[in-house]
């Protein structure tokens, strides 16, 4: 749930995002401008993908959380969440909001290519695009968009990549050193693994991170 009466009691509120959830707080952000409150966007990540940066306050994200905050909130809601927070409450979504919101359903459900797409997610998409939200320039930025270090990257995970359980999942390893040579994020890394189910036979991907004695300090499954 959406805590609305500690947004309405703060006077300072941070909301905190990442990659995945940067556009819902894009949305959140100017929502809460529109309530007249004092916002800060807070990044858990060193940087965010330039992809994103055709979205509102893309240029207000900080690494700091600021001491005059009285209320943090993690953007770990789903889009249609955040879609029915402010239906419900007949808060206007004006253009920028329906834009962040639209590129957070991308986000979120894989540019529509995800298993949990269904008639409620399309609804929604044209509901957004009525509302203003320019849908060709997100497809844009968020789907063809690239950095030099994703391309580079994406040529390390190809090589590291092995085929395991008769070929059904891709096993694809990653260090920190060819993360900081490439001047890549295991956000990349992650959205090229998609690319893995391509494979034929491949169902499965998973991620290892591993340090600089080839030990895994991170393992991401099921994509």
């Amino acid at each position: 749930m959406i805590p609305k009466e500690k947004f309405e009691n703060a006077l300072h509120v941070t909301l905190l995002v990442d990659e995945k959830s940067f556009a819902k707080g894009s949305a959140l952000y100017t929502f809460l401008l529109t309530q007249h409150k004092k916002v800060s966007l807070v990044s858990k990540e060193k940087k965010l993908s330039l992809k994103f940066s055709f979205l509102p306050w893309y240029d207000k994200v900080r690494t700091k959380i600021p001491s005059s905050s009285d209320f943090i909130y993690d953007v770990s809601l789903s889009v249609e969440v955040l879609y029915s927070f402010f239906q419900e409450n007949n808060y206007k979504i004006n253009k920028k909001m329906a834009e962040a919101l639209y590129s957070a359903l991308l986000c979120e459900f894989d540019f529509f290519r995800s298993s949990k797409v269904d008639g409620t997610v399309f609804a929604l998409a044209s509901e957004l695009i009525a509302l203003g939200a320019e849908h060709t320039k997100a497809r844009e930025y968020l789907f063809f968009s690239k950095s030099l270090s994703s391309f580079r990257i994406a040529s390390i995970l190809a090589q590291n990549m092995q085929l395991k359980e008769n070929a059904t999942c891709a096993e694809v390893t990653i260090t920190t050193q060819e993360l900081e040579m490439c001047g890549a994020t295991l956000q990349e890394c992650v959205d090229w693994m998609y690319e893995c189910l391509h494979v034929v036979h491949v169902t499965q991907v998973s991620l290892l991170k591993k340090d600089e004695n080839n030990k895994i300090i991170k393992t991401i499954k099921d994509i």
